[in-house]
């Protein structure tokens, strides 16, 4: 029975992936070591680190992407509502399932896609 997870992302730049983490996923941030940090959130707890090489994205990003993270939320227009305010770059439009739950998606610096799934 797996207890907890927990994920390691790589990062190019430090200082942009903070910037996303902390301003745009409202997370908080510790430091890890020198080479990176973890950013908490609710049930989410993603370690960063350094030394990934940059990526060039082209209109294949959904192919391309390294990492695919679905949030389940709770209240998802209070989600959309924080995401929007804290100016996330989203990656489309809201879109409702074929159960009639909405999602939505941004991706951090790097490519890593965040999909924001309502309950």
């Amino acid at each position: 029975m797996i207890a907890e997870h927990r994920y390691t992302v790589f990062a190019s730049d430090l200082v942009r992936s903070r910037q996303f983490y902390e301003n745009r996923l409202g997370c908080t941030l510790s430091e890890l070591d020198e080479n990176g940090f973890v950013a908490t959130r609710d049930g989410l707890r993603v370690e960063v680190e350094g030394g990934a090489v940059r990526r060039k994205f082209s209109k294949k990003w959904l192919a391309e992407a390294g990492l695919y993270i679905t949030l389940v939320v709770d209240d998802f227009d209070a989600m959309l509502a924080e995401l929007k305010e804290r100016d996330a770059p989203f990656l489309d439009d809201v879109t409702e399932l074929g159960d009639g739950r909405r999602v939505t998606g941004i991706a951090d610096p790097d490519g890593v896609l965040y999909v924001f799934r309502e309950a």
